[in-house]
């Protein structure tokens, strides 16, 4: 490993790290476990499997480049109120390891409070970007998900997102997949050659065991606020075109237990 940082608040600030091979339990070139930590301005290219991994709270990633991480670019977990600003996460999978569970540009788990601005999560082997395991409350706006061989933003049994003024492009699978995720905000951005543009969809998965892995065990159970279930999903003023040729519908609602309409699960569109 590059760097390990245990004490906080503390800056990393312009340097460069490169080829360093972390085993994948070793969790990445650079591991952040203190809170409070801030990078500027700084690269990590040719990681032998995740470039940064963030375990804790109220770090801050400014003008960052992660560059060709053998399996991905950055993982979170536990790490409320992360702020992600003019960060590049490119190249990532170089390795070509399986798409799931984890591969790609970046994937957060069990946290609350996600800022990204003003950020490109594209042209990776795999999804561009992805939260899981109950991510809460995010804002992501100002971006490009772009040339990603899986999906480009990826919102999957979590809750609580607004996604605006985004850029999201040429993605293989699709522009967006939001699953079994609750109170989503889609305004205002552009899907242009994707495969299905927005797929937003329901799955059998519930919030009904408190030892499920993907339950945030900080947070008393059950949470009513993270139930796993589509809806309500608002969706305004996007643009929508030229999707992929394998692409059988522009805006795809399911809910594949075929029990549920799109109505009853509470997605609206417009504008």
């Amino acid at each position: 490993k590059a760097m390990t940082i245990r004490g906080g608040p503390s800056v990393v600030r312009g340097i460069g790290i490169r080829r360093f091979s972390p085993s994948v339990f070793q969790m990445g070139a650079i591991t952040v476990e203190a809170p409070g930590v801030r990078f500027e301005n700084v690269v990590i290219r040719d990681s032998s499997t995740t470039g940064i991994s963030l375990q804790r709270t109220d770090i801050s990633l400014d003008r960052m480049t992660i560059l060709r991480s053998g399996m991905l670019g950055i993982h979170a977990r536990y790490a409320d109120r992360v702020k992600v600003l003019s960060v590049l996460s490119t190249e990532n999978n170089s390795e070509h390891f399986n798409i799931a569970p984890v591969s790609g540009g970046a994937k957060l788990g069990s946290t609350r409070g996600v800022t990204i601005r003003n950020s490109s999560f594209s042209g990776n082997y795999g999804h561009g970007f992805w939260e899981d395991l109950s991510c809460y409350d995010s804002i992501i706006t100002g971006s490009s998900f772009s040339d990603n061989v899986g999906t480009g933003l990826f919102l999957e049994i979590s809750a609580k997102a607004v996604v605006a003024d985004n850029l999201l492009a040429r993605n293989q699978e699709f522009g967006i997949k939001v699953n079994n995720t609750s109170n989503v905000e889609v305004w205002n951005n552009t899907f242009v050659g994707n495969g299905r543009p927005l797929n937003i969809v329901q799955d059998n998965r519930r919030n009904t065991n408190p030892n499920d892995p993907a339950v945030d065990s900080r947070i008393a159970w059950p949470d009513p606020a993270m139930p796993w279930t589509l809806g309500p999903v608002t969706i305004r003023n996007n643009i929508v075109a030229e999707s992929r040729t394998s692409a059988n519908c522009l805006l795809c609602v399911e809910d594949y237990s075929h029990q549920m309409t799109a109505a009853q699960m509470g997605v609206t569109a417009n504008g």
